[in-house]
């Protein structure tokens, strides 16, 4: 399908009619008494400067009454609307019942190619949301106001180690079974669909009578990560693999020294906090070997983040610091540190510290 923009009936800079504004319900600002998407993408065309409202219709325009309007102001009356009928909107009266039969025929299609499942992502909805509404205005993955579509994560404080997007619009996707049929036949949106590097998913609907295709779909796409179940069984199998290396030059193994793996966790811990080799107040790592009270003639550091497992630490460390792997350098304890954060774009955050007494 072309890409084109999508013109409502109310035309970019000009205002809306005052006309039968009397509901008094926040979102409401055609005034008919009803929360439709009609109101929302009106509300959402005036975030973008695409429409201009009266005074009137800006105080109903905004839905959570922070005096601004917002994607968010578009956004609460989307969730809020039923529909000129009182009804919700097509296809069918459920449509998390409709996002998750595509979840269920995107994994049928996983299986099939031999992919572990997608996860439905709830935390990444409002993006969706936004994202088929702005897909009415402006059918692209450029946004309405000129953006890529991934900077709504921005707006609704979304993070994620890689994303992609699928849109599709039309009165021949009206279900579930049409629009992953129609992605499927699509190379570019088949080949999001069956990326193993995906862990979940997401989807949005939107009909909209008065614009030229009527039905509108997005599919989002993320990378998360996930927590070991071990932690300690993780640090020991970076420390194995690095020991590998290590033995294949010739070199003596590192001992895991426990001491060194707790000062070594606690500035996984600050990673999260302040991702750098100095530690959130300022000091080096070293204040915390005097305060274990731990003497020694040599010691170093190396911090990374993102790395999914051990063998993606060892890379790092093959490819971005010899320290381990330096044969002048004669360490004889390792500590390994993990720590873990959810939503985040790194995830993952890894401390190495080697030392020699």
């Amino acid at each position: 399908m072309a890409v084109i923009i999508i013109m409502l009936s109310l035309l970019p800079g000009t205002a809306l009619s005052a006309a039968a504004l009397g509901s008094g319900i926040p979102g409401d600002v055609d005034g008919d008494g009803y929360l439709t998407s009609a109101d929302s993408l009106m509300i959402l065309r005036t975030s973008i400067g695409l429409a201009t409202l009266t005074p009137e219709q800006m105080k109903i325009a905004d839905a959570d009454g922070d005096g601004v309007i917002t994607s968010a102001d578009a956004l609460s009356t989307l969730r809020s609307s039923t529909g000129d009928s009182g009804k919700l909107e097509d296809p069918g009266d459920n449509l998390q019942a409709t996002y998750n039969k595509i979840l269920r025929l995107i994994n049928r299609e996983r299986k099939k190619a031999g992919l572990s499942e997608l996860e439905y992502d709830y935390d990444m909805q409002p993006g969706a949301d936004i994202r088929v509404m702005e897909t009415a205005i402006k059918f692209d993955h450029t946004r309405p106001n000129g953006k890529p579509w991934n900077s709504v994560f921005e707006e609704v404080n979304f993070k994620s180690l890689a994303e992609a997007e699928n849109i599709a619009a039309g009165t021949d996707v009206i279900s579930a079974e049409a629009v992953v049929k129609s992605w499927m036949n699509s190379e570019g949106h088949r080949k999001n669909i069956l990326n193993p590097e995906y862990t979940h998913m997401c989807a949005a609907y939107l009909k909209q009578d008065n614009t030229d295709y009527i039905h509108y779909w997005v599919q989002l796409f993320s990378k998360k990560a996930k927590n070991f179940d071990n932690e300690k069984a993780v640090e020991n199998q970076v420390k194995d693999l690095i020991n590998q290396k290590r033995s294949g030059k010739g070199m003596s193994s590192l001992k895991m020294n426990e001491a060194l793996r707790n000062i070594a966790e606690v500035r996984a811990d600050e990673l999260i906090v302040s991702n750098t080799t100095l530690r959130p107040n300022g000091t080096k790592y070293t204040t915390l070997l005097d305060d274990y009270g731990i003497d020694y003639t040599m010691t170093t550091q190396i911090v990374c983040s993102g790395q999914q497992n051990a063998n993606e630490v060892v890379d790092f460390l093959i490819n971005n610091s010899d320290k381990p792997f330096d044969p002048s350098r004669h360490y004889t304890d390792i500590g390994v540190g993990h720590a873990f954060k959810d939503n985040d774009t790194q995830g993952h955050y890894w401390v190495i510290i080697l030392l020699q007494y």
